[in-house]
């Protein structure tokens, strides 16, 4: 059986990245407790194997989870995937897939260590461009599926964020010149003085 303890490592197929926080953490969300975190969104065709070994892994920590708890009825969580939605909470027909992971843990001995996620170029190398990663970036992801079961939030799986891969990098702010409404127009020249 699977230990979902430890966790299963995961790569994504190439996405698109939405929110990422990959760089610097950030505690908008959680004060005093900085997280590195990302979505990444498939269209249907491009995740129908991916999901099927996502919903394959539930099930079985499902099981896993149920085996600890001495097959007392668990409470299900939800999962860190789901049919994504526009800002009007319709349906855009692709996946969104969650990761996040802690910028900071206790080791053994009781110290505190600093985590970074890694970054990746399309071509392996590490990423150490000054460029912010922004929503609209398509890359991978690499992350442990890790189980839980606690009375609140019941029995399921998260996945704990390690790494990235930037294959076509949107920079800065995010999104391109279409994305805030402007069409795009020849710029004129500067014509010389000699």
């Amino acid at each position: 059986m699977t230990d979902f303890i430890k966790g299963v490592p995961i790569t994504t197929p190439v996405g698109v990245f939405k929110f990422p926080i990959l760089q610097k953490p950030s505690d908008k969300f959680t004060p005093g407790k900085p997280k590195y975190e990302c979505k990444i969104t498939f269209a249907p065709d491009e995740c129908k194997d991916f999901v099927k070994q996502l919903e394959g892994l539930w099930n079985e920590n499902l099981k896993f989870q149920a085996a600890l708890a001495g097959g007392k009825k668990l409470k299900v969580s939800t999962k860190p995937w789901r049919d994504e939605k526009d800002k009007d909470e319709n349906a855009t027909g692709r996946t969104e897939v969650s990761a996040k992971t802690n910028a900071q843990y206790q080791d053994k001995t009781g110290a505190t260590i600093n985590k970074r996620i890694k970054l990746f170029e399309a071509d392996g190398k590490p990423f150490e461009r000054a460029d912010w990663i922004s929503s609209g970036t398509k890359g991978r992801l690499q992350f442990m599926a890790c189980g839980y079961n606690s009375p609140a939030l019941g029995a399921g799986l998260t996945f704990r964020l390690n790494a990235a891969q930037i294959i076509d990098l949107v920079a800065g702010g995010g999104g391109t010149a279409e994305t805030y409404g402007f069409s795009v127009a020849e710029t004129p020249k500067e014509e010389t003085p000699f």
